[in-house]
């Protein structure tokens, strides 16, 4: 991937972090998985498991999103500070 590639995917990163629909989407989401966990039987592992591996896999999505705006910044860092041949 180049420069400009990271760049543009980091942009679109911090765009759909910033969006406040985007933050409340996940913390609708977040309380469903809760109320869905909560509401099912310690018997059932599997169930439980699969709503944990969820929620688990919904803020490791935030973590790629805010790694890719760390990735452009860092670009731009590196451009602003590397001179023209």
């Amino acid at each position: 991937m180049d420069h400009y590639e990271i760049i543009g995917r980091g942009d679109n990163a911090r765009h759909v972090l910033k969006l406040p629909e985007f933050a409340t989407t996940m913390e609708a989401v977040k309380a469903d998985l809760f109320k869905q966990f909560t509401q099912t039987n310690v018997a059932q592992v599997d169930d439980r498991e699969n709503l944990h591996k969820i929620a688990y896999a919904l803020d490791l999505f935030v973590k790629k999103l805010e790694a890719y705006v760390q990735q452009a910044d860092y670009e731009l860092a590196q451009a602003a500070t590397t001179p023209d041949v």
